[in-house]
């Protein structure tokens, strides 16, 4: 009886770590459905960038802030930004 017990248990458990393997979940990142969106997140992710170099020491505070401001914009969407090469 133990023995039955001890497998069932074990072929449940196998179940349980398996099952993600198998399954068909969307990522855990959601994408970027537009251009303009993969943009955006292309510059929040370049700001993110920007404000390590700062704290890192790498950046002064007028190229930062120059820097800042680009990002800014191409971050909100301002169409008078003109678009990255």
């Amino acid at each position: 009886m133990d023995v039955v017990v001890l497998a069932l248990v074990l072929v449940g458990l196998a179940v349980f770590v398996a099952a993600p393997l198998y399954s068909r979940a969307t990522p855990s990142t959601p994408r970027a459905d537009t251009a303009g969106e993969a943009r955006r997140a292309a510059a929040v992710r370049d700001l993110n960038d920007l404000d390590v170099d700062r704290a890192s020491g790498l950046l002064d505070e007028t190229d930062y802030a120059q820097e800042r401001a680009a990002l800014d914009q191409r971050a909100t969407g301002d169409p008078g930004f003109p678009p990255p090469d």
